[in-house]
């Protein structure tokens, strides 16, 4: 994993105390802050193809950046994702992250991705456990230039909270669609 710029680090650790007792949060929630390369979103961690922060695609739903997929890009096997640790994440604790997405239409005999997964994830003694797993086909986003709200929800057993975004490509040619993604949100669930 590659580590944040000192700066960001400070601020990180220095928010993370100020909130810790309060609040839940995701750093860089809109994808405006650029990390290591302009793809890459501070504060996030990628894997694979796919996801990669942009500020070109238009309309951008708040701020200077988001989260964009696109299906025509030359995507080499498997799934490709982003995940972020909750800060602040407490056992017991019922919390909601949402976000918001806008898919764009796919024309011919083009088609989306297979899955978008939204996923929970605790750490247990050094590893990552399913918290939980929330399957979109991304054939059912609406296509009406409009953004619509995703979300998922889970109660964690410890202090950790991981949320992952995971999408799975269509194997062969035919691949179309962009998914633009902003403003991811925690919430704590009464």
């Amino acid at each position: 994993m590659k580590s944040l710029p000192p700066s960001i680090s400070v601020f990180i650790l220095l928010f993370a105390g100020c909130v810790a007792a309060s609040a839940q949060v995701l750093f860089n929630s809109s994808f405006d802050e650029a990390g290591a390369t302009e793809e890459e979103p501070v504060a996030w961690v990628r894997w694979g193809e796919g996801f990669r922060r942009v500020t070109d695609w238009k309309p951008i739903h708040s701020g200077t950046g988001q989260l964009g997929y696109d299906h025509t890009a030359g995507i080499q096997g498997g799934n490709c994702g982003i995940w972020q640790d909750v800060v602040g994440a407490i056992a017991g604790k019922k919390y909601k992250i949402s976000l918001v997405v806008m898919a764009d239409q796919v024309g011919g005999a083009n088609l989306p991705p297979t899955s978008l997964e939204l996923r929970l994830e605790y750490a247990d003694h050094e590893q990552q456990t399913l918290l939980e797993s929330k399957m979109i086909p991304p054939i059912t986003l609406p296509a009406d230039g409009k953004w619509h709200e995703i979300s998922i929800e889970g109660t964690t057993p410890r202090d950790s909270l991981r949320f992952l975004m995971v999408m799975t490509p269509l194997e062969g040619a035919n691949r179309g669609g962009r998914f633009k993604f902003d403003d991811v949100k925690v919430e704590v669930v009464p």
